[in-house]
């Protein structure tokens, strides 16, 4: 008697919500993306800090700068061949990339 009543309650209801929830969490939590590459908050950040504790020009600052950015934006870019995508259009755990026509089984570094 008690189960049809159960059925029906809140407390069921907050259960089920529980149970997708933690599913999903545990989804998300395994085929994470990685978060985009940000090149102009690292420029100013790059800049700032030589400008400001370094006490480099401006320009040198910026050269500096430019180096770092033109050499992280290769880093996460994929050396497959037939691939060439960012390593946020790959999933993190499994290395797949995410784009449909992509033969690219492997994000390779």
């Amino acid at each position: 008697m008690t189960s049809i009543f159960l059925k029906n309650s809140v407390v069921m209801q907050k259960k089920k919500f529980l149970i997708k929830f933690k599913y999903i969490f545990e989804y998300y939590t395994i085929m994470k993306l990685e978060k985009p590459f940000n090149p102009e908050m690292l420029y100013n950040h790059i800049v700032h800090y030589y400008i400001d504790k370094k006490g480099i020009t401006k320009e040198e600052a910026n050269k500096i700068a430019q180096n770092v950015i033109t050499r992280e934006l290769q880093r996460h870019v994929c050396k497959d061949n037939r691939c060439n995508h960012l390593s946020y259009d790959h999933i993190r755990n499994q290395n797949t990339c995410i784009i449909l026509d992509c033969p690219c089984t492997k994000f390779v570094k």
